[in-house]
């Protein structure tokens, strides 16, 4: 299916990204599996995602018009790889969204 992608990062986010290749490429990566959970299991035809960044530490939020998540999912190779590339993260319905937030620090290695 085809989804609508809106960016929003912050600049102070921004510029921390563009100076960690290992932050750069965890967002990438959020990014990309959060659009294509929400097209594929949610059917979601809008994605907003945002990145801030407070006492150094990334926050990913990635906002969604699809079904609400009704259950816990089994662990996959996408919650592996979010166990992985952040310090915690959480998936959640609120208010007839649904909501993936992710925490990142600043010099996430990466084994991409």
């Amino acid at each position: 299916g085809i989804c609508k992608l809106t960016i929003d990062f912050e600049p102070k986010a921004l510029k921390t990204a563009d100076e960690d290749l290992g932050v750069a490429r965890a967002i990438n990566e959020i990014v990309r599996e959060a659009v294509s959970n929400a097209v594929r299991h949610g059917y979601a035809t809008e994605v907003k995602a945002t990145l801030t960044e407070a006492d150094g530490v990334l926050t990913l939020r990635a906002v969604n018009d699809g079904k609400p998540v009704t259950k816990k999912s089994r662990a996959s190779l996408g919650t592996e790889m979010m166990n992985e590339l952040t310090l915690d993260w959480v998936l959640q319905n609120q208010s007839k969204r649904v909501v993936l937030e992710a925490k990142l620090a600043k010099a996430t290695s990466s084994s991409f």
